[in-house]
């Protein structure tokens, strides 16, 4: 048995706010396309550990959605009550992508918002205003919810950053 890593389950009761975590200037957050799957497969490749990729490998199959359910989504998304919003974060100074953000919140009375977070390790230092931001976007959107999100454990800046903020 060869231990490969794990993940970390993560909930935040209902935030009445978010502290404000200003984004250091020489980051940039932008939205992007919930199909733009590129990007997020190129980052994977470049900050997933070896360990990891050995037993889960960085495939565009987990990234790339079928060209039949872009006319989709949308409607399954309207059905189910919810609403994606994708952003990536880049370094000003080269446009290096340093991490994907996502917050499916809940456009309907009940359930829950979650988070999903990739972040380069190198650029740990930005995940506290990182997380404030996807927080906000929640939070704005879909106030009074539970919100979870789940990190792997190579994620350790961004895991302290959640315990921070609030995280069980």
């Amino acid at each position: 048995f060869e231990n490969f890593g794990g993940e970390s389950q993560m909930e935040l009761d209902a935030p009445d706010g978010v502290a404000d975590v200003p984004l250091p200037p020489d980051y940039v957050i932008r939205p992007v396309s919930l199909f733009a799957w590129k990007p997020s497969f190129d980052l994977a490749q470049r900050v997933v550990p070896e360990t990891v990729k050995k037993f889960r490998p960085v495939e565009p199959g987990r990234f790339k959605q079928p060209a039949i359910l872009r006319p989709l989504l949308p409607l399954i998304f309207r059905a189910m009550g919810s609403r994606p919003h994708v952003f990536e974060a880049r370094r000003t100074a080269d446009n290096l992508l340093v991490a994907r953000l996502g917050a499916n919140v809940r456009l309907r009375s009940g359930g829950m918002n979650a988070l999903n977070i990739t972040m380069d390790p190198a650029h740990g230092a930005i995940a506290p205003a990182l997380l404030a931001f996807l927080l906000r976007v929640a939070v704005d959107r879909a106030p009074g919810r539970r919100i979870e999100m789940s990190l792997p454990h190579w994620q350790r800046a961004m895991i302290d950053a959640a315990l921070q903020a609030g995280f069980v």
